[in-house]
């Protein structure tokens, strides 16, 4: 399953909090050039090749996942 955790609160796939995270990575991948298809809070088959590339471009480990690294990246903070 899908997980990011913070100090504050662990968010899971299922998590409304979650799908308006990965729609906030989505968007700001797609802004930056990368075509994750449908920005839906879910990370499918092509959004996670778009974060798998995206990290790759930025030397970051290259996992397909949302890491802290990641959301840092893209100036994305959990709330």
């Amino acid at each position: 399953p899908l997980e990011v955790t913070s100090p504050a609160r662990r968010l899971t796939a299922n998590d409304s909090a979650m799908m308006d995270l990965v729609m906030r990575v989505q968007l700001a991948l797609f802004t930056k050039g990368y075509d994750v298809g449908i920005i839906d809070g879910k990370i499918g088959p092509k959004t996670r090749a778009q974060i798998k590339r995206y990290q790759s471009d930025n030397r970051l480990s290259s996992t397909g996942t949302l890491t802290t690294s990641l959301l840092t990246s893209l100036g994305i903070q959990i709330q």
